[in-house]
């Protein structure tokens, strides 16, 4: 099995925070070099840029993130949403994934109940589709359990923490890009160390205005 990996799309962007980092004097590069191995040091020359279509460890990401974490984001765990909101953004305005556009209509899908629950799970496995394009691991679901939507990441376990923040905050920014008056929200959970969920805090029936 293939070493668990991001895409490089998703890759540059802590590329360019580490550069941003380093260039506003938030972190040294002696302190950067300290807090990554010797994989990740290259990283922080600032003309190295991931190549797109190529894998990335998610071991160096996650380290890569985490020294983000203490340096820019000062441990407040807002950081790794935030982060994961300007990654929709990005990749949004971007137009490299044709799934960001078309999630933002997840909230159009409403004034008919029956109809609306179908309607999201649709969209819903757009996200899925999204996230298997990012990440060479993990095996990512839609489940539904009466008008409770979930998307569920199995066999999860190299999916680290902060990655479980980011992509919750991508979620939920994904929501806003409609002009939903009530976009849903998405709260993550880790029930088990290879289990993930991502729950719907809005039920579909209030979404349609059921």
């Amino acid at each position: 099995m293939s070493e668990p990996s991001i895409k490089g799309t998703t890759f540059q962007g802590v590329i360019d925070d580490l550069h941003a980092a380093v260039a506003q004097g938030v972190v040294s590069i002696e302190e950067a070099e300290a807090r990554l191995d010797p994989a990740e040091v290259p990283f922080l020359d600032p003309e190295t840029k991931a190549n797109p279509a190529s894998w990335y460890s998610i071991e160096s990401y996650r380290r890569m993130v985490e020294l983000l974490l203490d340096v820019v984001g000062n441990g407040d765990l807002a950081y790794l949403t935030g982060r994961g909101e300007q990654a929709a953004i990005r990749l949004r305005d971007a137009g490299v994934y044709q799934q960001v556009e078309y999630v933002g209509r997840i909230n159009e899908a409403r004034g008919d109940r029956e109809n609306t629950l179908a309607e999201l799970k649709r969209q819903l496995r757009l996200i899925v589709t999204l996230a298997r394009s990012i990440y060479n691991f993990g095996e990512w679901d839609v489940e539904v359990d009466g008008e409770q939507l979930r998307v569920v990441v199995t066999d999860a376990r190299a999916l680290p923490d902060i990655s479980v923040l980011t992509i919750e905050g991508f979620m939920n920014q994904m929501s806003e890009f409609s002009d939903s008056p009530t976009p849903a929200r998405w709260t993550s959970c880790r029930p088990s160390v290879s289990r993930i969920e991502f729950a719907m805090s809005v039920p579909p029936g209030e979404l349609s205005g059921g």
